[in-house]
């Protein structure tokens, strides 16, 4: 877990395609992924109404290596999220690869949940993949109390399969304009305040970036002996003419 490029590389890969989901395989056999949420923290506390900022999105995601691909399991998810209005179906033909590939998806309240359970060919282990977000517009209808839970409970079932698994949380949001350097640093120090969290490192090369430790978050990513739990991401939009900020637990997943 010393290794953040590798996490990095891990967030980058969704469980869209076989492609990605091979690469699961290889992550799994360089790093050891615990149970995540000690303390609740939510990452939608770092921002504040009186900031100017408008929040756009939240969701959560799990990944997860198990020893068996059971399809069940994807309905005992759903249903553990009281998702009752879902599908499953094999999506290993659409992707036109060898392997299985199962797929659920469902609404439920103000959330759209979507898990992906896949056992390439060749492979002894198995790889879920779960998110879930909000399913309105705008984000205050987006209940993140009740994200968290069903999160909880999808990890609660993963534990009960000796699963290994982590769960990442992000909240997306926007700043009308190009915000300056400076600007994204003192921003960052308002939100880190308010989740708890010390910076460790920063870096900005056409996007600003900052990495940050806190109690109550995600069980930490270790990088040159440096624990790390939260990042937050600026860039610039050109096309719409606004500054993105994502923020994310323990790293931003794309």
């Amino acid at each position: 877990m010393n290794n953040l490029k590798g996490w990095c590389n891990v967030a980058k890969i969704k469980a869209a395609g076989f492609v990605g989901l091979l690469l699961w395989v290889m992550v799994f056999a360089q790093i050891a992924i615990t149970n995540i949420f000690e303390e609740r923290v939510l990452i939608t506390e770092a921002f504040a109404t009186g900031d100017n900022i408008a929040v756009q999105r939240c969701s959560n995601e799990i990944v997860a290596k198990l020893d068996e691909c059971d399809k069940n399991m994807l309905a005992e998810i759903m249903e553990g999220n009281v998702c009752h209005d879902y599908e499953i179906e094999d999506i290993s033909g659409r992707l036109n690869t060898q392997g299985v590939c199962y797929k659920a998806a469902g609404f439920v309240e103000e959330y759209k949940i979507t898990a992906t359970l896949t056992k390439p060919e060749g492979s002894a282990d198995t790889y879920f993949h779960y998110i879930i977000g909000s399913n309105k517009s705008p984000y205050v209808e987006y209940m993140a109390d009740g994200c968290y839970e069903r999160c909880e409970r999808t990890m609660d079932i993963l534990d009960r399969k000796n699963a290994e698994a982590v769960m990442y949380s992000r909240a997306e949001a926007a700043s009308i304009g190009k915000m300056s350097e400076e600007d994204c640093r003192k921003y960052t120090e308002n939100l880190f305040d308010r989740i708890g969290a010390d910076v460790v490192y920063e870096h900005s090369d056409g996007e600003y970036i900052s990495y940050g430790y806190a109690d109550g978050l995600a069980k930490p990513v270790v990088s040159n002996r440096k624990k790390i739990n939260v990042q937050v991401m600026f860039s610039y939009n050109e096309m719409e003419d606004k500054t993105e900020i994502n923020i994310g637990t323990p790293i931003l997943t794309d």
